[in-house]
């Protein structure tokens, strides 16, 4: 078995009247490599889960076109029972044991592995003989998780489902993640606020901002378009002094010593200058920088690997609120 490739060309998607319509997404184009890990990050109400209602078919777009594995995901009964989105309330039957679920996954997905998903609740500690209602939220959303890890669907979508977990399970969710992976090749993507400790395993990285793809970029292209200049306080402020004031993202200084973390990349010349000064240059960590760019005043710079995607947001206008919400309501509906 191997992952589904995902492809998405000015894809949109609006809820409600068209005198009063909100907009959920617009014109993202992005693709998701098959059998990667992909980071889909962005915050409340900017249209992730707009994007990946869109992807596991759930609705039809209102412009554009998505694919899953070349098809249309609407109504495909091919891609249907192999594609999985997980939210973060679950999906699950409240009213049933967890054993109960398990059972109705096994016999609505394909593929769908009962051994694994048993094995996994007993490594989470997580009893299947209770009703759903009875277990805790935060548990009831990871049995929800690792489910769809059992489903080893050729495409698995987690939506914030890791929001309510705590760091070591985190940590432990995604190692076996990771683990399983390497013997079921498949495709995920991670949809969440932040990149967390996910840095370390994804392939690429979809920022969304103000329901608009900012930017879409393999995670080692991403990581050259921030760095951090250290060093004493009058050579570093030399060194910034080149930049434009849009690119300094940020700029401590404590007693003779100083630090700038700058956006965009360095030219020959400025890094050779840098480089004479004995200044301390490193890439700005992955989480730091996609923490910048979400932040609505930041702009990408106008060339390089940070070129925004196409659709990228080209205001700083606020972003739509309530569209996730919207979305996520007529899923339920």
């Amino acid at each position: 078995m191997t992952g589904f490739a995902v492809s998405a060309t000015n894809l949109g998607i609006t809820y409600g009247r068209s005198h009063s319509a909100t907009i959920g997404l617009a014109e993202a184009t992005v693709r998701f490599e098959a059998n990667g890990i992909h980071g889909l990050i962005g915050a409340a109400n900017t249209g992730k889960s707009s994007l990946l209602s869109l992807i596991a078919g759930h609705r039809l777009p209102t412009t554009g076109g998505v694919t899953v594995d070349g098809e249309a995901p609407f109504e495909n009964a091919r891609l249907t029972p192999r594609t999985y989105l997980v939210r973060k309330q679950g999906d699950l039957l409240l009213d049933q044991r967890l054993s109960t679920n398990v059972r109705l996954h096994t016999s609505l997905r394909q593929g769908f592995d009962q051994h694994y998903a048993y094995q996994l609740l007993n490594d989470f500690e997580i009893d299947p003989s209770q009703k759903m209602m009875r277990i805790p939220l935060a548990k009831r959303r990871l049995a929800a998780a690792l489910l769809g890890l059992a489903s080893r669907a050729p495409l698995t979508m987690f939506d914030d489902v890791v929001e309510t977990m705590t760091t070591p399970v985190r940590k432990q969710f995604y190692d076996e993640l990771l683990r399983d992976t390497v013997g079921t090749p498949r495709t995920f993507i991670l949809a969440g606020s932040s990149i967390d400790e996910s840095e370390r395993m994804l392939t690429s990285v979809t920022l969304l901002r103000n329901n608009r793809v900012l930017l879409s970029e393999e995670t080692a292209r991403i990581r050259t378009i921030g760095t951090s200049i250290r060093g004493p306080r009058l050579a570093v402020a030399e060194i910034e002094n080149r930049f434009a004031q849009s690119r300094v993202l940020s700029k401590t200084i404590v007693g003779e010593s100083a630090e700038v973390h700058i956006l965009g990349e360095i030219d020959l010349e400025t890094g050779m200058r840098a480089s004479q000064l004995n200044l301390e240059r490193q890439p700005l960590p992955l989480e730091e920088l996609v923490t910048y760019l979400a932040d609505r005043r930041v702009q990408l710079p106008p060339s390089g690997p940070g070129t925004p995607a196409r659709g990228a947001d080209p205001t700083t206008t606020e972003p739509t609120r309530g569209a996730d919400a919207a979305a996520a309501k007529e899923t339920n509906e």
